[in-house]
């Protein structure tokens, strides 16, 4: 019988029957990356939204190339918002739910009289769309 592949963290330990190389994966999606990032990707989201993401951005390596710092901050962003809806599943995932995501970035015009959440509105939409298409 195959023993499953564990990785220890600082909180726990996370074992992937599923797939074998997913730690090796983590490791390739989060290279450059800042600890907290895999810390939270294993932490603070579901197992299945976290094998999304690394799936997601072992595509987007393979297909686009993009620089470490946009790739870093796509996965911190899809974080972000698999976070917002814990423990929703991406695939539980409505229109309104995006929604709501991007809602909670709009700010006041006394609070934000530049209207600069605008520009992260639009950052969140832009990456949550291309998610969409290609996961």
């Amino acid at each position: 019988m195959k023993r499953p592949q564990q990785q220890i963290s600082a909180k726990k330990v996370v074992v992937d029957d599923d797939d074998p190389n997913f730690e090796r994966k983590l490791e390739v999606v989060t290279a450059g990356a800042k600890p907290f990032v895999k810390e939270h990707l294993l932490n603070k989201i579901t197992r299945d939204n976290c094998k999304v993401i690394v799936d997601y951005m072992l595509t987007m390596q393979t297909e686009v190339s993009p620089t470490d710092s946009y790739r870093i901050d796509t996965i911190v962003k899809l974080k972000y918002f698999a976070d917002f809806h814990n423990p929703k599943s991406f695939k539980e995932l409505t229109r309104q739910d995006v929604v709501t995501f991007l809602d909670n970035f709009r700010k006041p015009e006394q609070i934000d009289p530049d209207k600069k959440w605008i520009t992260t509105w639009n950052d969140y939409l832009w990456r949550l769309n291309l998610f969409k298409v290609t996961s």
